[in-house]
């Protein structure tokens, strides 16, 4: 499964951008987790992160203040 996820950033001011588009689950994971330990986001001007599937889902989502929002561990599979 390649390039099947975006990863877009949200800044606190409302804008947002398209990081990564069609990449690989690893490539996504890998910049969503950056973007999360960038100094954007500890300073507060990073205010979400999320991976969007090909179909628009959403499959994780970061909220500055919040942590992890998504997905939690009563809807992970086994």
């Amino acid at each position: 499964m390649t390039g099947e996820l975006s990863v877009y950033r949200f800044f606190a001011d409302g804008k947002w951008e398209l990081v990564e588009r069609f990449v690989d689950h690893e490539t996504a994971v890998r910049t969503a987790t950056a973007l999360i330990d960038s100094v954007s986001a500890k300073i507060g001007l990073t205010a979400r992160v999320i991976i969007m599937d090909d179909m628009d889902f959403t499959s994780f989502e970061w909220i500055r203040g919040r942590g992890l929002v998504f997905p939690t561990p009563h809807t992970q599979q086994e």
